[in-house]
């Protein structure tokens, strides 16, 4: 990512988002999780100095 500048201001803005599902039911099963890549992919089409690092999922851990 690179710095970005305005009049008085330098920043770089960083996001680092996570969905998690009420009582942790699994609902990003293989085709949804295909399909909120794409659109997520997608976005760089519309603000093409966006990067996406890294998406992934992931199974819930349950105590025994």
């Amino acid at each position: 990512m690179t710095l970005h500048r305005q009049a008085h201001v330098v920043y770089k803005t960083q996001y680092h988002v996570v969905w998690v599902t009420r009582y942790r039911r699994k609902i990003l099963v293989p085709g949804v999780a295909e399909y909120v890549e794409k659109v997520l992919r997608g976005v760089r089409e519309f603000h093409p100095d966006w990067f996406l690092e890294e998406i992934g999922v992931e199974r819930a851990l349950r105590a025994k």
